[in-house]
């Protein structure tokens, strides 16, 4: 399984080129080191930003992933004993796993033959390549004002960072925590099909916005005015 903050970061290098400063062959790939941008990436999975009640949704445990729904849990047949399901690990999902790996694990085996390229290679061409980058990169970044000089001034950021948080909260709400019906996300729902369709665009369109974000503020932390990339 791949933490989200790696497709973020191999994004933002692609991405780059939009930007007005850098040069994409500036940006470091994640290592331990670079905690800050796993913090600004991960804030885009919805439930990173959710309810201390149900410790961001890892205290929602037990939900079955039948064999429609995690291709890699092929024996989570409904008609086996549900203490043999227990055992083979069908219910040892959170809905906190479910959002950071499980749905991207699902559609990287399933539409992409398990490459992860062509997983991010895909949001590329969907959100950026194939769409007019600009007045979408400047919408994810509203919030800094003039999106060809952002500062890295810390109230700004801070303003940001809040306004991207209360967007996955709402995002979280209205999709992490509820089914395809509107029915509220306990533990031992079995997390449907349809419930996988309904979150994966929400998924990978975080990823877009987390990736422009990030590649947004490295561009100018990383930006040099005497070496012209």
């Amino acid at each position: 399984m791949i933490d989200q903050t790696l497709h973020w970061l191999l994004l933002a290098r692609q991405i780059a080129p939009f930007l007005p400063l850098t040069n994409a062959s500036a940006f470091p790939f994640y290592d331990d080191n670079h905690l800050q941008l796993h913090l600004l990436g991960d804030m885009h999975q919805p439930l990173h930003c959710s309810r201390d009640s149900d410790d961001l949704g890892s205290a929602i445990k037990d939900l079955p992933f039948g064999n429609s729904f995690h291709a890699g849990y092929f024996w989570c047949q409904s008609f086996l004993p549900e203490s043999v399901l227990r055992s083979l690990g069908c219910y040892d999902i959170s809905l906190h796993g479910v959002w950071d790996y499980n749905i991207i694990d699902k559609t990287i085996k399933e539409d992409f033959h398990g490459n992860r390229i062509d997983f991010e290679n895909d949001i590329w061409y969907e959100y950026i390549h194939n769409a007019d980058p600009v007045p979408q990169i400047a919408e994810w970044l509203s919030c800094f004002g003039d999106t060809s000089a952002i500062d890295t001034d810390e109230k700004l950021l801070r303003k940001c960072v809040m306004e991207w948080a209360n967007e996955s909260l709402e995002l979280a709400l209205a999709f992490s925590y509820r089914d395809e019906n509107g029915k509220a996300i306990i533990n031992g729902t079995k997390l449907t099909e349809e419930y996988y369709d309904r979150a994966l665009p929400v998924v990978r369109k975080q990823i877009a916005k987390g990736a422009v974000r990030l590649a947004a503020i490295l561009d100018r932390v990383l930006y040099d005015p005497y070496n012209d990339y």
